[in-house]
């Protein structure tokens, strides 16, 4: 187990992860992660409140309501 450990350890450290902007798919910034800028921050909130993005589940009141208190 250590062995196989050990291997996968080395392989993680020489992978570079480099996580991609959702809107532009530039690499991101740690201060605005997971955006690469405050632009694609304010665009994706653009997006939620004026509703181009929905959750595809709908809830009732009550449901909403129960799980706020």
């Amino acid at each position: 187990m250590d062995i196989l450990y050990g291997i996968c350890s080395k392989f993680a450290d020489e992978l570079e992860v480099v996580m991609k902007c959702p809107i532009c798919k530039s690499p991101t910034v740690d201060a605005f992660k997971p955006f690469c800028s405050r632009y694609c921050k304010n665009i994706d909130l653009n997006r939620w409140l004026s509703e181009r993005y929905t959750l595809k589940e709908e809830f009732s009141e009550k449901e909403i309501v129960q799980n706020f208190k």
